[in-house]
């Protein structure tokens, strides 16, 4: 179970749309089931001062619930948003790799320099 905070700032790192005005996110249920619901509240271009939500209601897994939201937004849009569903699934699936315990570093310079010397010495 993701805490509120965590929760708030994967679903806010997952947005690659328009402008947002507000995150909300809330978990409800109880310990061993909660439920996620992530809504997204973007400013709309087409009339002054108005909003739009999109949202996601009562999914048991957070990254379903990011994922549910940013995908009711996509298909609103007329070009299909492929780049926002892209990004979303990009960020949620770190999220959950390094939640998971899974490392996706890069080796650094000395290690890949390493590797390249003893690659030329033994096919030389």
């Amino acid at each position: 179970m993701l805490p509120h905070f965590q929760f708030a700032q994967l679903a806010t790192e997952a947005w690659a749309g328009p402008a947002l005005s507000a995150v909300h996110v809330a978990i409800s249920g109880p310990a061993g089931a909660p439920s996620y619901q992530v809504c997204y509240f973007v400013v709309s271009t087409t009339a002054p001062h108005s909003w739009v939500l999109y949202q996601a209601c009562g999914l048991a897994c957070p990254f379903a619930a990011i994922a549910a939201a940013v995908a009711a937004w996509a298909a609103s849009c007329p070009g299909g948003a492929c780049y926002e569903r892209r990004h979303a699934q990009r960020v949620i699936t770190a999220a959950a790799a390094q939640w998971a315990g899974l490392q996706f570093t890069r080796h650094g310079f000395a290690c890949r320099a390493r590797r390249h010397r003893c690659a030329r010495l033994l096919h030389g």
